[in-house]
C-alpha cells in the first residue's frame, strides 16, 4: 500500500482494528482518525508518514494499542495518548503536549 492515508477511513465508525504497519504510506495522519470511537488498535509503524501527530487521536477512548514508530513525525504527542496502555510513544522521541 502506498500514498496517503485517506481520511475517509474516519467514517469505519465500527472498525475495531487499523493496521496500516510496513507499508508506503507518506503524508500526515489524518484527524478524521480521531472520529472512530470503537478503534482499539491503530498501528502505523515504519512507513513515510510526517507532520505532527493529530490532538484528535486523543478522542480514542477505546485505543488500547498505539504503534507509530519509524516515521518522521515533529513536534509533541497529544497528552490524551499517554494513558494508553499499550505503545511505543516513548520510542518516537517527542515530548507530550
Amino acid at each position: 500500500m502506498s500514498g496517503e492515508i485517506p481520511p475517509e477511513l474516519g467514517r469505519l465508525s465500527n472498525l475495531t482494528n487499523l493496521e496500516l504497519d510496513s507499508n508506503n504510506l507518506i503524508g500526515e495522519i489524518p484527524p478524521e482518525l480521531g472520529q472512530i470511537s470503537s478503534l482499539e488498535y491503530l498501528t502505523l509503524w515504519q512507513n513515510a508518514l510526517s507532520g505532527e501527530i493529530p490532538p484528535e487521536l486523543g478522542n480514542l477512548s477505546n485505543l488500547e494499542d498505539l504503534r507509530l514508530y519509524g516515521n518522521d513525525f515533529l513536534g509533541c504527542v497529544p497528552a490524551a495518548l499517554r494513558d494508553v496502555d499499550d505503545s511505543d510513544l516513548d520510542s518516537l522521541g517527542l515530548p507530550f503536549c
